[in-house]
């Protein structure tokens, strides 16, 4: 049996990604069960519950945890998606952020050097961007970032460049381009709108939900890593965007989640927050192509799957 590391196994997509797995795949998920936020803890137990998962707690940081703990097992697949996420907040704690998101991805690097795995993928971001020519694809240029969250991200699509030619390590990096649905980060817009609609609170919405946004259901990014999985790639350092292909108003979201709930919102409009992207709409033409299929959850589609998730499990 072939087995599968899997790091930030707490997160949103690691969470999601894992229950996704086919049976035939041994599991080890890694992650830290040190100071969880709340929803980390709800993934954590429902993690638990799938017995065959052999869980490691682990900081990815630790040169010496990584090798202590991981270093003897000799794994087929490594899908790193453990990071520090969140563009205010790498501001705040840029140090923070370059020991997980940059050193963390050098240690999973230096432990695919010992165990040569058929694959390495890791997550990037769709915010690594710094274009405005939508919908931007994986040539776009992406020369500078705005915030040091996206600085990370491109160090570490670096490093997996010059590690793939140095050492002839497969390497697979995918621009995340907002995620949401089941399971979803609480400080997202779909999950304050929602929580706020259902539960009577305000919603301030910077620059009047005028922004917009590449939304990309769980689903679609699940299904492209288990596809990844076993598609044939070209050897060395491969980019994928990992998106819709449509763009939306944040407004149009917010509007779309009261049509469905039916209720209303009470609604503040604010100023932009200058350290928010206006706009995400990427194109996913290329990661079709190399696994022939299509990434086509629509966003009617996806809120009704993530109201159906929040009111069995968040609004009891």
């Amino acid at each position: 049996m072939k087995k599968i590391l899997v790091t930030g196994c707490f997160g949103f997509i690691g969470f999601n990604f894992i229950k996704s797995l086919p049976k035939n795949l041994e599991v080890y998920a890694v992650d830290l069960k040190n100071n969880l936020k709340e929803e980390q803890k709800e993934r954590r137990r429902e993690l638990k519950k799938l017995k065959e998962i052999k869980f490691i707690n682990l900081d990815i940081s630790s040169e010496n945890d990584v090798k202590k703990k991981l270093g003897h097992i000799r794994f087929d697949y490594i899908v790193h998606l453990a990071a520090k996420a969140g563009v205010r907040a790498s501001m705040k704690d840029p140090d923070l952020y370059f020991k997980t998101n940059i050193i963390g991805f050098r240690n999973i690097i230096n432990l695919c050097l010992i165990k040569k795995p058929e694959k390495l993928i890791y997550a990037s971001s769709s915010s690594v961007y710094s274009c405005d020519n939508y919908p931007v694809s994986e040539n776009s240029n992406s020369s500078f970032q705005t915030s040091f969250y996206a600085k990370t991200k491109k160090i570490n699509e670096q490093l997996a460049e010059e590690y793939s030619k140095i050492f002839n390590v497969n390497i697979i990096g995918l621009r995340f381009f907002s995620v949401y649905g089941p399971w979803g980060r609480r400080d997202m817009a779909p999950f304050i709108f929602l929580d706020s609609i259902m539960k009577n609170k305000k919603i301030y919405l910077n620059n009047s939900g005028k922004n917009l946004r590449d939304f990309t259901y769980i689903g679609d990014v699940t299904m492209a890593l288990n596809s990844l999985l076993k598609t044939p790639l070209p050897q060395g350092h491969s980019i994928f965007n990992i998106c819709s292909g449509k763009t939306y108003l944040v407004s149009d979201l917010l509007l779309a989640l009261q049509k469905k709930v039916g209720r209303s919102a009470k609604i503040i409009n604010r100023k932009s927050n200058p350290l928010d992207v206006y706009k995400t709409h990427g194109t996913s033409k290329k990661i079709e192509k190399a696994l022939g299929c299509k990434i086509e959850f629509s966003l009617e589609n996806g809120i009704v799957e993530f109201i159906d998730w929040y009111k069995k499990n968040v609004f009891k």
